[in-house]
């Protein structure tokens, strides 16, 4: 549409705010992008602190079909249905600290998650490990399918 040369002032702050309107949308897509490692970091984390605390109910709800953990010895390797049976022999860590986070999104239906952890139990000295866990998507939720320990 052409303006005339009376309309001009209006054309032009019509189209200033179709510009902008424009840009506000492309600013907000992004910054909704810039978001979300940021959720997925956060629910990850989440979840992975009560993997640290939570018992067997937990492990069963939320480990993946196929999951796979290695501990320091005497636990050493232990897959899924090894691992429920396992946390009762020892009391849960009552205490845990996640610290220096990392997130890799592998793809869209996988995730690793790396940390350093400080944990203790009731009655025990601290535990600190390097520890990395691989998340999958399974539907709506995410699934620990493979956990790791080194102990420091």
């Amino acid at each position: 549409m052409r303006c005339s040369p009376s309309h001009k002032a209006n054309c032009r702050n019509r189209a200033r705010r179709r510009i902008f309107a424009s840009l506000r949308t492309v600013e907000a897509s992004f910054a909704a992008e810039a978001d979300m490692p940021t959720r997925l970091e956060d629910h990850l984390f989440a979840l992975e602190e009560k993997f640290w605390t939570q018992g067997p109910e937990y492990y069963e709800r939320n480990l993946a079909y196929t999951a796979l953990m290695v501990f320091p010895e005497p636990a050493g390797l232990l897959l899924k249905d090894e691992i429920a049976p396992s946390l009762a022999e020892k009391a849960r860590w009552s205490q845990v600290e996640l610290e220096e986070h990392r997130l890799l999104e592998l793809d869209e239906q996988a995730a690793l998650v790396t940390y350093k952890a400080t944990a203790a139990r009731a009655d025990g000295e601290p535990y600190r490990a390097r520890a990395s866990s691989v998340y999958v998507r399974d539907g709506a939720s995410w699934k620990l399918a493979f956990h790791q320990q080194t102990p420091l």
